[in-house]
Formats: C-alpha cells, sequence, structure tokens
C-alpha cells in the first residue's frame, strides 16, 4: 500500500434543472471532458492537502476529507493529497464533486475496496454538503457516471424508490453537438444561493414554485429534445431557464452579460449553470466547429471562455460520455498480490442476414449462418478484475441478477479461468432492448477476462469463447463486416471496406418481453414457417457477400430488408406469437419506403426487438436521421459507422 493512488473524476455543466433539482424536480447534466485529479500516499502526518498552482486548499477541506475517510472505512485519514485540476476551482463547473468523486476513488482504491459509480458519488455527497449544504447529489452522480444525465432526487420525487435512492435515466443523445462554456471570473459557492432561495420560497411559495416546477418541465423536455436531436428546441429551454432562474433570484449582472454576448455570437441558446450568483454561463451550439467559433468570438472580446463536444465523436473528438469512461481512475498501483485487472472494449452489430435459430443449444451453434456490421456508437466497456472474494457483476452501475452472474462464470470456467471474478460492464446505449447489447457484453467479457488471466488467445478462440455467452458475440469479436457459420465467426471485410451508416431508431423504452434466446427457441420448435426461413438464410448469405464485395448498397440494402422481414415472419408464426414491433417499428419501416420513392437510398433490418436500423450512404444520413426522428413513437436516433474489433485497452501491467 505504498501508493501513490491516482484518480480523476469529469467536471460538469448542469445543462437544465438547476436549483429546482434541490426541491424534487428533474435535472439534465453532462460531464464535461475536463477533468479533476488527485495523487494520494500514506503519510503519518496526514491530512495534508495541497493543490497545484499554489492555490491555498479551504479549511473545510480538511474536514470534509476526514468525514470522507471515515465513511469510506479509513477513519484516521493518514493521508497527504496532491490535487490538479483542468476544472476551474469554484467556477460552477463540479469542482468540489469532481474532488470528492476521485477521492472516493483514491481512498478506496487505497484500502484495497472496490468503488462503483454509486458508491463514489455517495461518499462525494457527504464532501458536497460540507461546502454547499442542501446538495442534491445531481452534481457527484454526474461525475462519478460520465456521460449525461436526467436526475431526481428520489427522497422528493414522486416516484421515489422505498429506500430513497435518486432516479437516475442515462440519456442518449441523437448526435454530438457543441457547447461553450464561459467564465463570469466571480466565484460564489452553491451555499450562498440556494440557501437565500429556500428562505424566499419558504416565505411565498405560491410565488416560486411555479417557476420550479417549469424548471423541472423545461429539464425532461430537454432530455427528449437531445434524444431527437433537435437543438432548435434545446436552445429555446436554454433562454427559457436562464429567464425563470433570473426570476428567481439567482443570476447576477456578470452572468446576464455572458449569456447576452453567447447569444449574440451565434449561441442557439445561453444560460447560467449550476448554482449561480457567479460561475458560468453555457452556449448550444451546432457542433464543435460552431462551439469553437463562437468560443473564439468571446475570447476576442477578453472573455474567459471554451469549447467542447458532448454527445458523440465528431471528427475524431471524443464526447464527455467516453472522455469520461476511458479516463477513469485506475488501481494498478494498489492491486495485492494474486489480483489482476484488464479492461476491454467491444461493439455490438447488427446482423444484415439474420441466424434466427440455434441447430444446438448446448454449443450456441446456429442453423444459419449470417453476416453483421459492428457499430461505433453501440459500445460496451468490460473490466474484470481476478482474484476477488467471490464473483460479482456490475451492469450500467448496478448489481446484475443470479442469473447474468452465473452466465458470466459459465464464459470463465469455458476459459479455463476458475479464480473468483469482480466483473464491471457499461454499455453506451440501451441494455437488453434489442440492439445486441448481449453481444458486446460477452465479446468484451472474454476479451477482458483472457487478457486478466494472461491467457493468449487468438481471435478466432476469443470468437468461440464469447458464443458461449451469447450467440452474436462471436462476431462481435472480430468485428467489422463479420460472417459466422460454426464454432467461430471470421472478418470478411475490415470497418474501412466500406463507408457506409446505419441509422437506428429507438421505437421503445425498457427491455424487450421475450429474448433472443427464448425468442428464437420457440420460433424454431413452433413456428410452420421455420425450415423455410433457415433455406432462404442459406440463400441470402451468399448473395449478400456478392453485394458487399461489389459495395452496391441498393442490392445489398433491399436484400437485407426481406431478409430482416421474413425473420420476423418466422416469429409471428410462432406458438404463442412473437411481435418485436411497436407502432414506431410500422412507422419507419413505411417512411424508409416513402424516402426511397424520393431517391434517398436506406433500407431497414430488425434485429428481435421493436428498433429500426436503416442502411444508408453517409450523405443521406442526415436525411434518414430525421425522417425517422418525426416518426410518433421514435424515443432516439443514433447514426452508426462501422466498427472495428473488440479489444484490450487496460492491460494488466507485467
Amino acid at each position: 500500500m505504498s501508493g501513490p493512488f491516482l484518480a480523476s473524476a469529469p467536471g460538469k455543466v448542469l445543462l437544465l434543472g438547476e436549483h429546482a433539482v434541490v426541491y424534487g424536480e428533474p435535472a439534465l447534466a453532462a460531464a464535461l471532458p475536463r477533468r479533476l485529479q488527485v495523487k494520494l500516499w500514506p503519510d503519518e502526518g496526514g491530512p495534508l492537502i495541497d493543490i497545484e498552482g499554489g492555490t491555498v486548499p479551504p479549511p473545510e477541506l480538511t474536514q470534509a476529507f476526514e468525514g470522507l475517510c471515515a465513511a469510506a472505512g479509513a477513519p484516521h485519514a493518514r493521508y497527504r493529497v496532491r490535487i490538479s485540476s483542468e476544472i476551474p476551482l469554484g467556477g460552477g463547473l463540479g469542482s468540489s464533486a469532481a474532488l470528492g468523486v476521485a477521492l472516493a476513488r483514491a481512498v478506496c482504491a487505497a484500502t484495497n475496496q472496490e468503488c462503483p459509480p454509486q458508491r463514489a458519488a455517495e461518499l462525494a455527497l457527504a464532501l458536497e454538503r460540507v461546502f454547499h449544504g442542501a446538495a442534491s447529489g445531481v452534481d457527484p452522480a454526474i461525475c462519478a457516471r460520465g456521460g449525461i444525465l436526467l436526475f431526481q432526487r428520489g427522497d422528493l420525487a414522486p416516484t421515489k424508490s422505498s429506500a430513497g435512492e435518486p432516479v437516475i435515466e442515462p440519456v442518449f443523445a441523437s448526435g454530438p453537438f457543441g457547447l461553450v462554456v464561459a467564465q463570469t471570473g466571480r466565484q460564489r459557492g452553491t451555499r450562498s444561493t440556494v440557501l437565500p432561495l429556500r428562505e424566499r420560497r419558504a416565505e411565498r411559495p405560491h410565488l416560486y414554485d411555479p417557476l420550479i416546477r417549469q424548471l423541472g418541465d423545461l429539464a425532461t423536455g430537454g432530455k427528449l429534445a437531445l434524444e431527437k436531436g433537435d437543438l432548435v428546441e434545446l436552445g429555446v429551454r436554454f433562454d427559457a431557464a436562464h429567464g425563470l432562474l433570473g426570476a428567481l433570484g439567482v443570476s447576477c449582472p456578470e452572468l446576464d452579460q455572458c449569456v447576452a454576448s453567447l447569444r449574440a455570437a451565434g449561441a442557439l441558446g445561453a444560460k447560467l449553470t449550476g448554482a449561480g450568483g457567479g460561475g458560468a454561463a453555457i452556449g448550444l451550439a451546432r457542433d464543435g466547429e460552431h462551439a469553437a467559433q463562437i468560443a473564439q468570438r468571446l475570447q476576442s472580446l477578453g472573455a474567459s471562455a471554451f469549447a467542447v463536444t458532448l454527445g458523440g465523436e465528431p471528427g475524431g473528438q471524443k464526447g464527455a460520455s467516453e472522455r469520461a469512461s476511458e479516463a477513469a481512475p485506475r488501481k494498478a498501483s494498489t492491486r495485492t498480490p494474486g489480483r489482476r485487472r484488464a479492461t476491454a472494449i467491444a461493439h455490438a452489430n447488427i446482423a444484415l442476414t439474420k441466424y434466427w435459430g440455434k441447430r444446438d443449444e448446448a454449443l450456441l451453434l446456429p442453423e444459419a449462418s449470417s453476416l453483421s456490421l459492428a457499430l461505433d456508437k453501440l459500445r460496451t466497456r468490460t473490466t474484470v478484475e481476478l482474484g476477488a472474494p467471490e464473483d460479482s457483476l456490475l451492469l450500467d452501475g448496478k448489481p446484475a441478477s443470479a442469473k447474468e452472474v452465473s452466465r458470466a462464470r459459465s464464459l470463465l470456467d469455458a476459459a479455463g479461468i476458475h479464480e473468483k471474478a469482480a466483473i464491471e460492464s457499461h454499455n453506451e446505449f440501451p441494455t437488453a432492448a434489442g440492439l445486441a447489447s448481449s453481444a458486446s457484453g460477452f465479446a468484451a467479457l472474454a476479451v477482458a477476462a483472457c487478457a486478466a488471466a494472461g491467457l493468449k488467445k487468438s481471435t478466432a478462440e476469443l470468437s468461440a469463447l464469447a458464443r458461449l455467452g451469447s450467440g452474436s458475440a462471436a462476431r462481435s469479436v472480430p468485428g467489422g463486416w463479420s460472417v459466422w457459420r460454426d464454432e467461430t465467426a471470421e472478418q470478411v471485410f475490415p470497418p474501412s471496406h466500406w463507408d457506409v451508416r446505419m441509422v437506428v431508431a429507438l421505437c421503445a423504452a425498457g427491455p424487450k418481453e421475450v429474448g433472443s434466446r427464448d425468442g428464437m427457441k420457440l420460433s424454431k420448435e413452433t413456428s410452420p414457417y421455420h425450415a423455410a426461413w433457415i433455406a432462404q438464410c442459406e440463400r441470402d448469405l451468399p448473395e449478400a457477400l456478392k453485394h458487399l464485395a461489389a459495395r452496391d448498397l441498393d442490392a445489398l440494402g433491399a436484400l437485407a430488408e426481406r431478409n430482416a422481414l421474413r425473420m420476423h415472419a418466422d416469429a409471428l408464426a410462432a406458438a404463442p406469437p412473437l411481435l418485436y414491433w411497436q407502432p414506431a417499428t410500422i412507422g419507419c419501416l413505411k417512411q424508409l419506403a416513402r424516402l426511397r420513392e424520393g431517391r434517398v437510398r436506406a433500407w431497414a433490418t430488425i434485429d428481435a426487438g421493436p428498433h429500426v436500423v436503416a442502411l444508408c450512404t453517409p450523405d443521406d444520413a442526415i436525411a434518414v436521421a430525421d425522417a425517422l426522428r418525426v416518426v410518433p413513437g421514435v424515443q432516439a436516433i443514433l447514426s452508426c459507422a462501422p466498427a472495428g474489433a473488440a479489444h484490450v485497452v487496460e492491460p494488466d501491467p507485467e
């Protein structure tokens, strides 16, 4: 336990809902691609805290740190801490929450404890309350989890759980967007704005409560605008929110000037972010380039501003969610002998010719061969640490069911890994909703587990291993354009072979009622069409490969759409019938047919779920996304490019 132990966390902005979140209304928050880092090592003279650059730590920080250590099971706080930050301290961008999360991770690492996002947020919240009094918990939640979240306090929300846990919903923006952060240079703590508002509300609840409810409504609507990619609507919500926050008395002349400057420089909407009374304002931009232009205009006027891109990977620049994930703290220096760890990333794949049906349920061998494409936005990151006291699986920050843990253990046993494993897996897209999250999940698990165990396995061996967890996971291991025939899948063309887009229309929320494994078993056993379906698949695959080699979009798209519809016809003929579609599914199919009449080349494929995936060219992707976005019932749009093989991103050091 010599250290030093390094940990970090991102800053944050509140897009909508600040102050209202304190009173149980929703807030929309986003992690920033700027981080705060702590370096911690044992010191008998501790606690000792210093900040790079010569900033003097506030006196209450030592007390708050001691409380965090006690809550984490390290009551004596015999540590020295060095803090460095890309986030302005006290600037309204979540520096105290990021500090709390980073300290929680570092202390847990020093004491050989796991620190999943929920625990990091809980420990950080105790530190937050020292500085900010009535903290809602939204800042630690977003700094611990990254990405974009809709947050609501569990103890005050109408839908609160019996345990009073916060209601946290990941938000998947339909594409990247830009944000400009302008700083007033005036620091003011959250406590100094929250408490006076509380007093004013207590005196005139009939006046303030409607404004607070409107802020919550703006946040909820802002989530939907992000998912639909409607930045114009989101910008209007920014402007409306700033007006309401001004009416609540939490703005100031400096913030109002920043907001006016952002709007004048071309922002789609602008508002203060965070507690107000100083700090920072944010302006919405169409994309990263637009944000950079706005920031440059403000800088030319002497203002302090910077641009970030959130919600995607424009031009290779990663969004806040991905940056937060990739730069998560490491515990390499804290591992005790016998505990080995590795992290892998894999992409879900969408089949263009399906395999619906297994010839061997035990070995998960397909009746029909299939062709798929791995997609960049459908990504899973999985960490495996061997030598744990017991098997555990955290899926998207929550403990998985015993059945899911058992499936993971079966894969490890098949690999010859018999040590207990602590597994943490995060999907950057909806889980168990018909978008092949099990494929990317088991592919990432196979690659990470073998890396942690030091097993040198070929791509084919890893593909065969991942197949034992989920059949289509065999295709996610090689990635790119892959074909699965028997025990393994192989990449027949790399992602660079053909620059296409697959536009995903999310047509329902939550997990599907019947999983793929049960659904295809029922179809095989009861559908009178199943034998004909399998025979058709064997005819479709050679044709599909020929069209793929020739890059013939019209022929491949039409074949893929027919293949998908026939698969669902097979499922519909089962007893009882399997209907995975929603009204929005049919609406999307009709919309794509209308687009083709207007010479927009786009064809649908649908896996075992309600979501429609449109194959098209990059040039047509925006038109396809816009057309599908307006179909009633479509909840979000993801525009995806081809992705590569599953790979290790955090290998265990020698």
